[in-house]
């Protein structure tokens, strides 16, 4: 339901800053939505607290643009559509608004309104050196499925299985090393039934991923019970630098490869 003012009928002179009081309901309304959703699988207190801000700002800005919505379920298909026009009008990032979309999908889908967010690249392609999918940088990309099946089998048997998991995310789920490395499936990734946020470091930010296959999503999962089982944050070593941790993957994974190719160059069992 949206409330217009008397000074006209267009989104323009219906423009209006949120109250305060407003913005302390909605978020509260937000927050508790989220929390009631049935089989939400939970997150970080520092993600949820984003995904709530976020999606407080998505009706904030609504109200600016002119469509003061006064009830959560009022979304409709054109207030996605104005506010997707407004962020791009405000010079956003493709990619940080293709997290608020993400956010919204999900918001979508608690307040009943499933379906009605159209896809994000309808009206915002990618551009030609953007790809919803980032191929992996490493030898894993190229290794036929026998050979990776192998792979995985060493990398399992090793005290320390995080290149097993890494490996499996890169590979599978189309992650950059970084991404695999600092992906944190159950606590600081916002986890959806069909797609997962994840974060590159500080220069490139986020990217949504979309979980196409139910071995997707059931990898996500395990990935999620083994960091929790692990007592670790993230999906990589526990504190090591991100730059050291990628020199220990790509080790880890280099050794596994020549194993495969010559078995009896090097021990079975090495750290990594």
């Amino acid at each position: 339901m949206s409330t217009r003012t008397p000074h006209g009928n267009t989104p323009e002179a219906r423009a209006h800053v949120m109250t305060a009081a407003h913005k302390r309901w909605l978020l509260r309304e937000i927050r508790q939505r989220l929390a009631d959703q049935p089989g939400r699988i939970a997150v970080s207190e520092r993600t949820n607290a984003h995904r709530v801000d976020t999606l407080a700002l998505t009706y904030a800005d609504l109200w600016a643009i002119g469509y003061r919505i006064e009830r959560v379920e009022a979304l409709a298909p054109r207030h996605l559509i104005a506010v997707l026009e407004h962020w791009k009008a405000k010079g956003l990032a493709r990619s940080t608004v293709a997290v608020r979309w993400s956010y919204l999908a999900t918001w979508c889908r608690v307040i009943g309104k499933d379906g009605i967010q159209p896809a994000l690249a309808e009206f915002w392609p990618p551009t030609d050196g953007e790809t919803p999918q980032r191929p992996p940088s490493n030898t894993l990309a190229h290794l036929p499925q026998s050979a990776y099946q192998q792979l995985l089998h060493l990398l399992s048997k090793r005290s320390d299985p995080t290149a097993y998991w890494l490996a499996r995310c890169v590979r599978e789920l189309h992650l950059t090393r970084e991404e695999a490395i600092l992906f944190s499936p159950a606590t600081a990734s916002a986890l959806e039934e069909d797609r997962v946020i994840v974060w590159s470091g500080k220069n490139r930010g986020q990217r949504v991923v979309p979980l196409h296959t139910p071995d997707q999503v059931s990898l996500v999962k395990q990935a999620a019970q083994w960091v929790a089982d692990s007592g670790r944050g993230r999906l990589g070593w526990k504190n090591l630098p991100l730059a050291q941790g990628l020199r220990r993957y790509s080790n880890a994974i280099a050794y596994a490869v020549t194993n495969l190719t010559n078995p009896t160059s090097a021990p079975q069992e090495a750290a990594c």
